[in-house]
């Protein structure tokens, strides 16, 4: 053989195998049918603008365990292991929050205190966080079909949900009718096998599969540039808005659809859950400051992190709403048999508590943490 019949020899042998290799690995991510909240492994450090979160964490470190969840690593034996798992929107995920200083983060060495553990008659525990930012009830109960059945099952589930209802109503031109779709399974689960493969570098099955192995081995840390551009943005927006709205569309195709959707997804949790905690969503309401009112965003008519938007809703008008919401939370809970912690009373609103509306500081975490970790504790029927 010459070596030019040696040199495309080699070249068809080289792409069949690699031919071979990319329908084997589609074929067995196909097969697998794994889906997690976050790819499993991931790891990132984001550095916080100060002048932005003042009160906040210099860095937050955001790291997800070979479950998918934001959290420590799990446990090889779940026996004597007090397990919870927190689902909800962006109020549970702490995005911004170091994971220590999250309350789901918090609440993990709230429980996982000797003498928390021996009134619950455990060894350990363990807190898995699933929730993930602007998610309303309706993607939560989409997302939980798919990740709880290869999850172990809770002691507990915890629920923070609401406000993402709302949000996503105003931001979607409060709308007469809800529909099911807008929301793409990649916005609520992170790593899934119903990607559609291709031949392009950026989309192969071997790339994926690489990835995943060079994570679980190597767990390299993704350092990222300093956030706090974008919500500084989204406060000077709100602040320098056009118009103020202080008329809004009639919310009861919204609070129906919540409360449906909220009972889906308590039914759901219920079947893969010891117990069910609906913490209705917080929010902080008082007469503000002008350096006060410098700091809140939310409740825009538009999406903000998106376009430009240059009308927002008076929180006079979107307090009652959150009332509402809230009150339906503690309704459906009452309902459908589970249990519902009312914490709006119990931490403080002020800016050393929030950051911006509805998103707790480190501190207010901690509060929080502390408030569920003393709920669950006293009312444990191991106890």
């Amino acid at each position: 053989m010459g070596p030019v019949e040696w040199l495309l020899y080699s070249v068809a042998a080289g792409l069949a195998v690699f031919v071979i290799g990319e329908l084997a690995a589609r074929a067995w991510i196909g097969r697998r049918r794994r889906y997690y909240c976050w790819p499993p492994y991931t790891r990132f450090h984001l550095p916080l603008d100060p002048a932005v979160f003042v009160r906040g964490d210099r860095l937050v470190r955001f790291e997800v365990n070979r479950l998918g969840e934001r959290g420590a690593a799990p446990p090889r034996r779940w026996e004597g292991i007090y397990r919870v798992l927190v689902a909800g929107g962006s109020a549970a995920e702490c995005y911004y929050l170091d994971q220590a200083s999250s309350w789901p983060g918090a609440l993990q060495h709230e429980l996982s205190m000797p003498s928390n553990c021996r009134q619950l008659g455990v060894r350990g525990a363990h807190v898995g966080n699933i929730a993930r930012s602007l998610v309303p009830c309706r993607a939560i109960r989409r997302q939980l079909e798919q990740l709880l059945p290869q999850l172990p099952r809770n002691d507990v589930a915890l629920l923070m949900v609401g406000a993402s209802d709302l949000v996503t109503w105003l931001e979607n031109g409060t709308p007469e009718r809800i529909e099911d779709g807008g929301f793409s399974l990649d916005s609520i689960i992170g790593l899934h096998p119903e990607l559609r493969f291709g031949w392009k570098p950026g989309s192969l099955a071997l790339r994926r599969a690489a990835s995943s192995l060079y994570r679980a081995w190597v767990r390299p840390i993704d350092h990222r540039e300093t956030s706090g551009k974008r919500l500084s943005a989204n406060r000077a927006m709100r602040a320098g808005a056009k118009r103020m709205l202080t008329v809004i569309a009639d919310p009861t195709p919204m609070l129906l659809r919540y409360e449906k959707d909220l009972r889906s997804v308590i039914r759901i949790l219920r079947e893969h859950s010891t117990r069910v905690v609906v913490i209705p969503q917080m929010w902080i309401e008082k007469d503000f400051t002008p350096e006060e009112a410098r700091q809140m965003w939310m409740f825009a008519a538009g999406k903000p992190y998106k376009q430009q938007v240059d009308a927002y809703y008076a929180h006079g008008l979107i307090w009652p709403l959150l009332k509402r919401i809230y009150e339906i939370s503690e309704r459906v809970a009452r309902e459908e048999g589970v249990e519902s912690l009312d914490l709006q009373q119990r931490v403080p609103r002020d800016l050393e508590h929030y950051y911006d509306d509805m998103h707790h500081t480190p501190k207010g975490c901690q509060l929080v943490a502390q408030l569920i970790a003393e709920h669950l504790v006293n009312t444990s029927p191991r106890s």
